[in-house]
């Protein structure tokens, strides 16, 4: 984006862009459970998720399949309403589940979760992909990409 702003952009990696935690992490993409500061900058981003084709062109091959976060007593539950409180004033979205209709819809859980918050819109993708694609893109658009440079200092001169 700054490189499509006219602005001059340098990438310096360390290794192959999307080798280190950016590429081998599990490919979460969560605005659930984020501290408020957080949230601003968490929606906005989940929002460039759903348009990452026309940004970056490729998918990453990201899947919008929910994020649940499990509560195992009633003080933890209380935890996640008061998360979804929050949130609501950020444009995000918490549903509580809990009791019968918890066990209904994650059997597979055992009754040490009493019940969880889900947030829909969350998802994942494939870091081994969007990494070096979001690289990709940064060159196409002008920055300069400087892989296996690994920085030991940096000046600024203003």
């Amino acid at each position: 984006a700054l490189a499509r702003q006219g602005v001059d952009v340098a990438l310096f990696e360390r290794r192959w862009c999307g080798a280190q935690a950016s590429g081998v992490n599990y490919g979460g993409v969560r605005t659930h459970g984020r501290p408020e500061v957080q949230l601003p900058l968490a929606m906005r981003a989940r929002r460039i998720w759903n348009r990452l084709p026309q940004l970056i062109g490729c998918d990453g091959e990201f899947v919008v399949s929910g994020h649940l976060r499990l509560a195992r007593r009633d003080s933890d539950m209380e935890v996640l309403d008061a998360w979804a409180a929050m949130a609501r004033g950020h444009g995000a979205s918490s549903t509580l589940i809990w009791g019968e209709a918890f066990r209904r819809r994650y059997p597979w859980l055992g009754a040490a979760a009493i019940g969880g918050a889900l947030c829909e819109s969350d998802g994942h993708a494939n870091p081994r992909l969007v990494s070096p694609a979001f690289a990709a893109a940064a060159r196409r658009e002008g920055a300069q990409v400087f892989e296996q440079t690994e920085l030991g200092e940096i000046d600024y001169d203003g």
